[in-house]
Protein backbone atom coordinates (compact mmCIF):
# COMPACT_ATOMS: atom_id res chain seq x y z
CA UNK A 1 0.00 0.00 0.00
CA UNK A 2 1.28 3.41 -0.89
CA UNK A 3 0.60 6.35 1.32
CA UNK A 4 -0.23 9.34 -0.90
CA UNK A 5 -0.39 12.68 0.83
CA UNK A 6 -1.55 15.78 -1.01
CA UNK A 7 1.20 18.21 -1.84
CA UNK A 8 0.85 21.46 0.08
CA UNK A 9 1.09 23.51 -3.16
CA UNK A 10 -1.78 21.57 -4.71
CA UNK A 11 -4.04 21.97 -1.69
CA UNK A 12 -3.57 25.75 -1.50
CA UNK A 13 -3.95 26.39 -5.23
CA UNK A 14 -7.40 24.81 -5.37
CA UNK A 15 -9.37 26.07 -2.35
CA UNK A 16 -12.93 24.92 -1.85
CA UNK A 17 -15.28 27.88 -2.13
CA UNK A 18 -18.99 28.36 -1.69
CA UNK A 19 -21.06 28.46 -4.86
CA UNK A 20 -22.06 31.95 -5.98
CA UNK A 21 -25.59 33.17 -5.50
CA UNK A 22 -27.19 33.46 -8.94
CA UNK A 23 -28.95 36.83 -8.69
CA UNK A 24 -30.03 36.75 -12.34
CA UNK A 25 -31.91 33.51 -11.85
CA UNK A 26 -33.48 34.74 -8.62
CA UNK A 27 -34.51 38.07 -10.19
CA UNK A 28 -36.05 36.54 -13.31
CA UNK A 29 -37.81 33.91 -11.21
CA UNK A 30 -39.34 36.62 -9.03
CA UNK A 31 -40.41 38.68 -12.05
CA UNK A 32 -42.02 35.74 -13.83
CA UNK A 33 -43.62 34.51 -10.60
CA UNK A 34 -45.07 37.91 -9.72
CA UNK A 35 -46.30 38.41 -13.28
CA UNK A 36 -47.96 35.01 -13.24
CA UNK A 37 -49.54 35.68 -9.87
CA UNK A 38 -50.91 39.04 -11.03
CA UNK A 39 -52.32 37.48 -14.20
CA UNK A 40 -53.86 34.64 -12.20
CA UNK A 41 -55.55 37.09 -9.82
CA UNK A 42 -56.87 39.07 -12.79
CA UNK A 43 -58.26 36.00 -14.49
CA UNK A 44 -59.89 34.60 -11.35
CA UNK A 45 -61.88 37.76 -10.72
CA UNK A 46 -64.65 38.17 -13.34
CA UNK A 47 -65.00 41.92 -12.81
CA UNK A 48 -61.27 42.54 -13.09
CA UNK A 49 -61.08 40.35 -16.19
CA UNK A 50 -63.76 42.32 -18.02
CA UNK A 51 -62.17 45.63 -17.00
CA UNK A 52 -58.80 44.41 -18.29
CA UNK A 53 -60.31 43.36 -21.61
CA UNK A 54 -62.05 46.73 -22.00
CA UNK A 55 -58.84 48.56 -21.13
CA UNK A 56 -56.77 46.56 -23.63
CA UNK A 57 -59.30 47.05 -26.45
CA UNK A 58 -59.48 50.75 -25.63
CA UNK A 59 -55.75 51.36 -26.12
CA UNK A 60 -54.67 53.43 -29.09
CA UNK A 61 -51.44 52.93 -31.05
CA UNK A 62 -49.50 55.66 -29.25
CA UNK A 63 -50.27 54.17 -25.84
CA UNK A 64 -49.22 50.70 -27.01
CA UNK A 65 -45.90 52.11 -28.27
CA UNK A 66 -45.36 53.88 -24.95
CA UNK A 67 -46.12 50.74 -22.96
CA UNK A 68 -43.72 48.69 -25.08
CA UNK A 69 -41.01 51.35 -24.64
CA UNK A 70 -41.52 51.37 -20.85
CA UNK A 71 -41.38 47.57 -20.68
CA UNK A 72 -38.20 47.47 -22.79
CA UNK A 73 -36.67 50.14 -20.56
CA UNK A 74 -37.54 48.20 -17.43
CA UNK A 75 -35.97 45.04 -18.87
CA UNK A 76 -32.82 46.95 -19.87
CA UNK A 77 -32.61 48.48 -16.40
CA UNK A 78 -32.89 45.04 -14.81
CA UNK A 79 -30.23 43.64 -17.14
CA UNK A 80 -27.92 46.53 -16.28
CA UNK A 81 -28.34 46.02 -12.54
CA UNK A 82 -27.72 42.29 -12.91
CA UNK A 83 -24.60 42.98 -15.01
CA UNK A 84 -23.27 45.24 -12.23
CA UNK A 85 -23.93 42.53 -9.65
CA UNK A 86 -22.17 39.95 -11.82
CA UNK A 87 -19.17 42.23 -12.34
CA UNK A 88 -18.90 42.76 -8.59
CA UNK A 89 -19.07 39.01 -7.99
CA UNK A 90 -16.36 38.34 -10.58
CA UNK A 91 -14.11 40.98 -9.00
CA UNK A 92 -14.45 39.25 -5.62
CA UNK A 93 -13.39 35.94 -7.15
CA UNK A 94 -10.27 37.40 -8.77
Amino acid sequence: MTNVEPDSAESTSNPVTRPRVRFGTISWGLIVGLGGLALLLLLLTPGARSQLVQWVWGLDAATVVQLVAVMCGAILLLLGVLALVRRRQLRKVQ
